[in-house]
């Protein structure tokens, strides 16, 4: 059994040859949820909150917070990203793959296998429309980065290092991702164009969850009973922080949508202002452990 636990982490994969029983077990006894009418939900922002506990997707009007649909037929979804078109993308974890909904659908449009790996995070390049997917690693151990071009097919795989963790593509096109080599915590970039992730020179005490926030890319830390998000710059391989931004609640991952941060986990998704961290400004109660959070827009559509 290769069981992983990374400190500063919320994510935790259990793994065998094949899956264990409890572990990568589907729950979907989730009641009777209201069914997403397809033609209203297209008008309409939504907020899809994955739950590890019971392997669902709720689906949420944004930034209302009333739920509309569960998404089943997951096994321990976690990381979710979304493309231009607001189509959402869910590494579904112990299944090995990752599945791909239409803005407002209740049904796979698409599903990308990703082998024996175990996807937990994923980023669409708003350049090219490639997917990246964070393996945080495979049922032999070593993770990766896998990279879907125009988000089909079979990826490239990328392995500079031992368990990857989180991925997000900046403005242009250059791909950053986080994990752990030989015990040490690295931050790495995949510039535009380039075949090669290089190592960025990091002065930050931890690496957490990664992403865009429209001008900076930001690397947001758990700790325990609040959450950071750190607004870093990149340049020549060097990160240097020029923002903070303090949440008065601890969480497993967030989506920052222009002046609003959402923070899942562990048994709510809170909103809060940002860059300010005021708030939160709305809870949404949720005892299922939130892993994963994305806004999908209507206007992109």
């Amino acid at each position: 059994m290769i069981t992983v636990r990374l400190s500063r982490y919320a994510l935790v994969v259990c793994a065998t040859a094949g899956l264990l029983a409890g572990c990568g077990a589907r729950l979907t006894d989730v009641g009777s949820p209201p069914m997403l009418a397809r033609p209203q939900a297209r008008s309409a922002d939504l907020l899809y909150v994955s739950n590890y506990q019971n392997s669902t997707v709720d689906v949420y009007t944004y930034p209302g917070g009333s739920r509309v649909a569960t998404l089943t037929g997951f096994s321990k979804p976690q990381g979710e990203c979304a493309d231009a078109a607001g189509d959402v993308f869910i590494a579904n974890t112990n299944d090995h793959d990752i599945l791909e909904y239409a803005h407002g659908g209740t049904e796979p449009i698409a599903t990308l296998h990703d082998s024996q790996y175990f996807p937990i995070g994923c980023s669409v390049d708003p350049v090219t429309g490639n997917l990246a997917v964070s393996n945080l690693m495979s049922s032999r151990g070593v993770g990766s980065i896998a990279i879907y071009r125009h988000a089909r097919g079979k990826p490239r795989q990328y392995k500079s290092l031992t368990y990857f963790m989180s991925c997000s593509y900046d403005d242009g096109g250059n791909l950053f991702a986080d994990g752990e080599s030989n015990s040490d915590e690295l931050l790495v970039e995949l510039p535009k164009g380039s075949m090669t992730f290089k190592t960025v020179r990091l002065g930050l005490y931890g690496l957490g969850q990664l992403q865009w926030d429209g001008k900076y890319l930001t690397n947001e830390l758990d700790e325990s009973s609040s959450s950071s998000i750190f607004r870093l710059k990149i340049s020549d391989f060097l990160a240097r922080t020029v923002g903070h931004t303090h949440l008065s609640g601890a969480g497993s991952a967030s989506f920052i949508d222009r002046q609003r941060v959402i923070l899942a986990g562990p048994d709510r998704v809170d909103f809060f202002n940002y860059p300010s961290g005021k708030g939160p400004t709305k809870t949404i109660a949720d005892s299922h452990r939130p892993i994963g959070v994305v806004v999908s827009t209507a206007s992109s559509r």
